[in-house]
């Protein structure tokens, strides 16, 4: 069914609902890293449900311009 939005109509999107949806994540509420493990056999990351699932720094044409640094960042910080 297509969604007929108005011009000049605002639109928000909640990441903290989004985050929290039982039909894209099992057991929405818990923290639970093994979700961005790599697979060990084949070193590939977990695909994601939908790509917008998880939005940590936005998407889209609008997404954080630091994501990569960001990131990259925590990694060191991790290894440190």
């Amino acid at each position: 069914h297509p969604i007929r939005i108005p011009a000049g109509a605002t639109i928000l999107i909640s990441d903290y609902l989004l985050h929290r949806r039982n039909d894209l994540w099992p057991r929405a509420d818990e923290f639970d890293y093994t979700r961005w493990m790599r697979d060990p056999k084949t070193g590939l990351k977990p695909k994601l449900s939908h790509p917008f699932s998880y939005l940590p720094f936005a998407a889209g044409p609008r997404n954080c311009i630091g994501q990569n640094f960001a990131l990259l960042e925590a990694k060191i910080m991790l290894a440190m």
